[in-house]
Order: structure tokens, then C-alpha cells, then sequence
């Protein structure tokens, strides 16, 4: 090799960035990606559970925690699956520490499992598809589908009300969405 086809160190790193630098830039791409797509989801998910101010607290906490571990969520199977974890535990424990927003919550929570009351409050309550629910909690659609059923089978005399039932005694929450 000639030395005029060799570049000089200082060049070739000026060019092309050090592979780690460049992951960086690209992860971080990737987590802002993933947070504007999921952010304001996430938000109407925690202010269904929890007042205004609790709400963006769990949320934000949620989101420092996966950018914290950003690398390793990209390892995993299922980054979304794991990142919903997360908010479900910050909301959670929000919710435990200064009550639900609304009553229908603690029945909700005290008689489903956690995925299924999630299930009803992102479908029913706020309105999104099962498809939706199903990606934002990183759960195939059929999951969220049974998790419906359970739920209507579980809680029929909720569930299963006549909708202008259940908003005067649940805002919202058993609303067909």
C-alpha cells in the first residue's frame, strides 16, 4: 500500500465517526423516535389512572428509566412489552400511594389481573383499538381480545352495563370505545 492511499488517523475519524459514536447517535434517534410515538399515549394511559400532575410524574420516570436502558430494551424481544412494564409499575405505584382518579379503578385493578384492567381502561376507557392497545402494551391482539372477554366474564354487572349506567357511576370507564 502506497502512503498516499493510507488516510491520516485524524481524517478517517472526522469522517466516520467512532462505532460507538455513531450507536449513540443512532440509539438516540431511535429512544426519540419511540417517545414521540409513545409519549402522549403513555400520557392518556397514566391521567386515566392517576390526577394531572402523578400522571406526568409516572410517565416521565417511565421514560428516563428506558432511555437509562435503552440498550438493553433493544435486546430484548419485545422493547414496548418492557417499557409498559415499567409504566404499569409507575402508575401503579402512584396509584397505591394517593388513590386511583376513579372509583371504578380499584374494582377494576382488585379483580382483574393487571394486564386485563389495562386492557379494559386503554379499549373501553380511552377508546383505542384492540390493535393499538395490544402494540402500545407490546401483546399480540388476540392477548388483549381474551383479556376483554375475562374481563366482560369477571365483571359483567360492569362491564356488560348499559353504557349510560356505567358513566354515572364510572365516568368513562366502561364506555364502549
Amino acid at each position: 500500500m502506497s502512503s498516499s492511499s493510507v488516510m491520516p488517523q485524524s481524517e478517517r475519524t472526522a469522517r466516520c465517526p467512532p462505532p460507538t459514536l455513531a450507536t449513540a447517535l443512532v440509539a438516540d434517534l431511535g429512544f426519540t423516535a419511540f417517545v414521540e410515538r409513545n409519549r402522549p399515549r403513555y400520557m392518556r394511559y397514566a391521567e386515566a389512572r392517576l390526577p394531572g400532575d402523578s400522571a406526568c410524574a409516572a410517565v416521565t420516570a417511565t421514560l428516563a428509566s428506558a432511555r437509562n436502558h435503552w440498550a438493553w430494551l433493544l435486546s430484548q424481544p419485545c422493547p414496548a412489552a418492557e417499557v409498559w412494564r415499567e409504566l404499569r409499575l409507575q402508575v401503579g405505584r402512584r396509584a397505591d400511594r394517593i388513590g386511583p382518579r376513579d372509583p371504578g379503578l380499584l374494582v377494576l385493578y382488585g379483580q382483574l389481573p393487571d394486564g386485563c384492567a389495562d386492557s379494559v381502561v386503554l379499549c373501553r376507557w380511552i377508546g383505542f383499538g384492540v390493535n393499538e392497545a395490544a402494540e402500545l402494551m407490546g401483546a399480540e391482539p388476540p392477548a388483549v381480545e381474551v383479556a376483554l372477554a375475562v374481563a366482560r366474564r369477571t365483571l359483567p354487572h360492569l362491564i356488560d352495563r348499559d353504557t349510560s349506567e356505567s358513566t354515572v357511576a364510572f365516568p368513562g370507564l366502561f364506555a364502549i370505545g
